[in-house]
């Protein structure tokens, strides 16, 4: 478990009612939101220099605990020690209170004067549902949905011309909530079954800066389903001749009773999603 008093205290906030989704929980969004900011912070003032979202070239975020209206935030980051590639990397945690309620870990590690951290406390901070990469490609006979997202707004771009941390997840969210409606998990389903899905592991990894004023796209996948979970794969691209990559967001997400909290079977129509092999 990561000490509640680790790391130094690098972004301050508090969870706003217009920042809660449909399960008036605080949107995974603003989660990253906050995870940018301090990741900003500590590059500049190790550096005096802000990278914006260049700061990490993946996020993996992991969610513990579910936040509401009013809730106090306080993001404290450390520096993973640990033998292997995770060496280095700089781990976020996000605390109400007393309650652990998501983790970052960014890679690569940015040189910084942060406290340490071993792999031991950081264990909650590391991969578990993400850790092999996606296939490249669909399984022949997925379901692959695409989504317009409309044209790239100037304050959707942080001061470097990428897309901010939180539009990326604000659009990979819409992305994925249409595919899995089109697949059966609906809101009628959910009232009627009591059973909605809830993500717990992403990876981000931005990539291209888009063109202001170009319209995007985004696609995405669901590449594999065990017992009480899915990963899927969401791609945000240029709409243009390259369709060249903005971003690309894996997920791991649970399906849960809404009355209980617990993990349950996913869905027998899912698995129509995969195609074949």
């Amino acid at each position: 478990m990561i000490p509640r008093a680790s790391g130094r205290q690098s972004y301050c906030t508090r969870v706003e009612r217009w920042e809660c989704d449909y399960n008036d929980h605080w949107n995974v969004r603003f989660y990253g939101r906050s995870f940018q900011a301090a990741a900003e912070a500590v590059a500049y003032h190790a550096s005096g220099h802000n990278p914006g979202t260049e700061v990490a070239a993946s996020r993996l975020m992991r969610f513990h605990s579910e936040l509401r209206v009013s809730a106090p935030v306080e993001v404290r980051t450390s520096q993973l020690i640990a033998p292997g590639p995770l060496n280095g990397a700089t781990v976020h945690a996000l605390w109400s209170g007393d309650t652990l309620a998501a983790t970052a870990l960014d890679l690569p590690g940015r040189a910084a004067d942060l406290p340490d951290l071993s792999a031991t406390e950081a264990a909650m901070a590391l991969p578990k549902g993400i850790v092999d990469a996606p296939p490249a490609f669909p399984a022949m006979g997925a379901d692959v949905t695409e989504v317009a997202l409309g044209p790239v707004r100037p304050e959707e771009l942080d001061h470097t011309g990428h897309l901010r941390f939180d539009t990326i997840l604000r659009h990979s969210s819409n992305i994925q909530h249409i595919q899995l409606n089109k697949l059966g998990l609906t809101p009628e389903f959910a009232a009627q079954h009591r059973i909605n899905r809830m993500g717990v592991e992403f990876r981000v990894t931005p990539m291209a800066r888009p063109e202001v004023t170009a319209p995007l796209m985004g696609r995405t996948w669901v590449w594999k389903i065990a017992g009480k979970a899915f990963w899927a794969v969401t791609q945000i691209l240029a709409t243009g001749t390259d369709k060249r990559m903005i971003a690309q967001i894996e997920m791991c997400v649970v399906t849960v009773n809404l009355d209980t909290r617990k993990a349950v079977a996913v869905p027998e129509f899912m698995y129509a999603a995969l195609g074949g092999n």
